[in-house]
């Protein structure tokens, strides 16, 4: 007899072998998107921070009007005036495309006439 197919168990067992590797590699590419979406935050973190101390620097050499005041050595202001003062064009989160302007706070605090920037991110 010339038989010229497959028995029902051998596609049994290979669609399980194609559903198995779909499903790991849907798994690590999703994984991977994740990963992408936090590394881009940061990145926009670190955006918003070098923005503050050019903004700060323009501030305090009067050559803009700022809406801040320095006290005892500290200020603070929302991400937003960074935005407004457009020194970022968006703070739209690459995570979930939320607006982050007034959850973002910079910190800026001057020692010596040197300025330091950190943020409080109340976001997530």
């Amino acid at each position: 007899m010339n038989n010229k197919g497959f028995t029902l168990i051998e596609v049994i067992i290979t669609f399980g072998i194609i559903t198995i590797l779909t499903v790991t590699i849907t798994y690590y590419i999703g994984n991977s998107f994740s990963i992408s979406k936090e590394t881009a935050y940061d990145l926009m973190k670190d955006n918003i921070i070098s923005a503050s101390y050019s903004y700060i620097s323009e501030c305090d050499n009067e050559f803009l009007e700022c809406g801040y005041e320095w006290h005892n050595n500290e200020t603070k202001f929302t991400a937003s005036v960074l935005k407004k003062s457009g020194y970022i064009d968006s703070l739209d989160s690459p995570i979930d495309n939320i607006d982050l302007s007034e959850c973002i706070i910079v910190h800026a605090t001057k020692t010596n006439g040197v300025v330091d920037v950190t943020l409080e991110d109340n976001c997530y």
